[in-house]
């Protein structure tokens, strides 16, 4: 990093650039509108400008960050911040200027992202994760993502290794007492680091898993609730109805059908909304987290079913035209994302045949018995 040089101290340190280009139209643009009277920056600005590739990097960058800044007072933004520095300032009153600090380097930082991506022809999805983990980083939070087809693996502060599969999305709130973490959809494997100190508790949606040195697997749909132990212990719980609404002459009974289950290895623990009640079931493990090699595992799986599961992986959607085909029985291993792989395989071996192929789908029937 190098500063733009001025003969002031107080001028020397209003811009330093880096010699990335998007990163220097961001310094740019924040200098100005701090300096906005400044006539030496000013010049050093219309020096560095002359050469085209800067001027149109400011340009984007610049309006980009006009955007941001009118968009932190919209109701919604301003709402969430302020709750936000509420409960961090209630929790750190004694560290409030450090929060402030804090904050103030956040909201810098969420700015020079934005203009980052939209330099680099980022989505409005990116702008928006960009804002929700610098939002959870504000409460000491950390947010974790994938896109469709993606997986991430990440080592924890305390050793536990996180991989998450497939469009999921997890937050982690380590705290002096409780490792938390949120599961809000998705599929993720635990490999937690033993800790009895700070119990390692998941939650999603209104149930939690509490690990005592452990892995397992936690999946989460709105129609799926799904925990698979691969080794040590867990205790899956459904967390407290919520109070009665006021008046009510009935309140919800407790403590409810998943309070609490022990789950040993091998075992797995499905909800779903087909059939409410959790069932619990020996499973195969090697299957279930085969997702971390990037494959997926059938076995004697009906069709349906297996053609949704390649569908979480995102790429062009597979449709079966013939409700018939979902009965279909299906084993094998696939790689997740090689949709045309999958389908081949499907023609070669049952009568069924493509009547439609678009960016976005296959479309799939029976084969006609004259064909």
């Amino acid at each position: 990093m190098k500063s733009f040089g001025t003969s002031s101290d107080t001028q020397r340190d209003r811009i330093r650039l880096s010699g990335d280009v998007a990163q220097d139209a961001a310094a740019w643009s924040d200098a100005l509108r701090q300096h906005p009277t400044d006539a030496v920056l000013r010049r050093q600005f219309q020096a560095w400008q002359a050469v085209p590739e800067h001027a149109s990097a400011f340009q984007q960058v610049d309006h980009s960050t006009a955007q941001v800044l009118a968009a932190r007072h919209s109701a919604g933004i301003t709402a969430l911040h302020s709750q936000t520095l509420a409960r961090v300032a209630a929790r750190q009153r004694k560290r409030h200027h450090r929060v402030a600090l804090v904050a103030a380097g956040l909201a810098a930082t969420v700015v020079m992202g934005v203009s980052a991506v939209v330099l680099s022809g980022g989505s409005w999805a990116e702008l928006q994760l960009l804002r929700d983990r610098a939002v959870y980083a504000l409460q000491g939070q950390t947010l974790y993502h994938t896109a469709a087809g993606e997986r991430l693996a990440v080592n924890l502060e305390d050793g536990t290794q996180l991989t998450l599969n497939t469009d999921s999305r997890v937050v982690v709130a380590y705290t002096d007492t409780t490792r938390a973490l949120t599961l809000h959809h998705g599929q993720a494997l635990f490999e937690v680091a033993k800790d009895p100190a700070h119990p390692f508790v998941v939650t999603a949606g209104n149930r939690t898993v509490t690990a005592l040195g452990t892995a397992f697997d936690v999946r989460y749909q709105p129609d799926r609730f799904e925990v698979t132990l691969v080794e040590g212990k867990v205790e899956v719980a459904e967390s407290a109805p919520q109070a009665a609404a006021k008046g009510a002459a009935v309140p919800t009974p407790h403590p409810s059908p998943l309070t609490p289950h022990v789950l040993t290895p091998g075992q797995q623990l499905l909800v779903t909304t087909a059939a409410p009640a959790p069932v619990i079931r020996p499973t195969d493990t090697e299957r279930v987290t085969s997702w971390r090699t990037g494959q997926v595992i059938f076995k004697d799986d009906p069709l349906d079913l297996a053609v949704a599961e390649i569908n979480r992986y995102g790429g062009r959607t597979i449709v079966l035209a013939d409700p018939a085909l979902a009965q279909l029985r299906i084993s094998g291993a696939f790689n997740t994302g090689n949709t045309q792989g999958f389908v081949s395989t499907l023609t070669a071996y049952f009568d069924v045949h493509i009547t439609e192929a678009t960016p976005t789908r296959i479309v799939l029937a029976p084969r006609s018995p004259d064909a």
